[in-house]
């Protein structure tokens, strides 16, 4: 993989930076390290996403309640995008009301995760979820 397709591994769309410090950590030891992206509220990730000149992520972190645009509209609109049809979304929520997990799905999540409030159990959960979805991404790319 060329420098330049590795530009960004990983999207964080996240409005809490102790959030998005603990999403870097959790991502720190991965091999090979990924690239990462933050943005704090929505139209910083449309801007960023919808861009048509940088490579798409091979994975987005996205809060469920981001600020200014909904996070909801958010994955509707890259779902949108041929250029991000291969893009995993895993949403993350501090919520574990069904609803919201269903309506997520049904905007084309890939994964709803809940922020486990055990501080490893979150480390854990997103190194687990990252080198899941980047496995998946880095195999196909092989084939």
């Amino acid at each position: 993989m060329n420098a330049e397709a590795r530009e960004i591994d990983i999207f964080i769309a996240e409005d809490n930076p102790a959030d998005v410090r603990l999403i870097e950590e959790a991502l720190r030891d991965m091999q090979p390290p990924p690239a990462v992206r933050v943005a704090c509220d929505g139209e910083q990730v449309l801007q960023c996403l919808l861009e048509p000149v940088k490579p798409a992520p091979a994975l987005l972190f996205l809060d469920l309640h981001l600020p200014k645009t909904d996070s909801r509209e958010v994955l509707r609109r890259v779902r949108e995008q041929q250029r991000l049809r291969d893009t995993a979304v895993v949403v993350l929520s501090s919520s574990e009301v069904e609803d919201l997990m269903r309506e997520a799905y049904s905007l084309g999540a890939d994964c709803y995760l809940s922020k486990p409030s055990d501080l490893d159990e979150f480390l854990r959960t997103i190194r687990r979820a990252a080198e899941y979805w980047l496995g998946l991404q880095r195999s196909a790319a092989a084939e």
